[in-house]
């Protein structure tokens, strides 16, 4: 994170015509060029959903939270979320079920149950009743997929 604002603070400096133009991009591909890492030009490597088709059947966890797949604010399942958000719970648990299918050496042993918990944050100047609005949305948003604790994938995706 500190490396793509550095990144935009080069933008930032030229528009404002306090850097050349050239200079801030050439300083932004040193900066691509020595943290590579950081730097993916796969977009699968951003995509949420190869990831969860990739790792999900070893993951006896998975960290449920609404983002808009740009920023993480660990957000709650609501309406106004839920319409710029990229989490969409049937999408999510086809994926769940397609990582199930693959086979790959090398890996752990598939776990045979996930536990799906909601991380959600909260502003501190939320007011304790959206808070729990907030919560009791996000709750209903998830039982039309998953209306009880302990149903098999296979049980959740006939549902749907």
């Amino acid at each position: 994170m500190v490396r793509l604002r550095q990144c935009l603070c080069n933008l930032d400096d030229a528009a404002a015509g306090k850097l050349d133009k050239k200079q801030a991009v050439i300083n932004i591909l040193e900066e691509m060029k020595k943290y590579s890492y950081q730097f993916s030009i796969d977009e699968r490597d951003s995509d949420l959903y190869v990831w969860v088709e990739e790792l999900a059947c070893y993951s006896p966890i998975m960290h449920i939270q609404q983002t808009d797949g740009i920023t993480s604010p660990h957000s709650p399942f609501t309406k106004e979320n839920n319409e710029k958000g990229i989490v969409e719970g049937k999408k999510l648990l086809e994926a769940i079920a397609a990582s199930y299918e693959k086979e790959e050496k090398g890996m752990p042993p598939k776990t045979d149950k996930i536990v799906m918990a909601l991380e959600l944050f909260a502003s501190n100047t939320e007011h304790p009743h959206e808070i729990k609005n907030n919560m009791r949305e996000t709750r209903e948003y998830w039982k039309q997929y998953i209306p009880e604790d302990g149903v098999r994938l296979d049980q959740l995706l006939e549902r749907l």
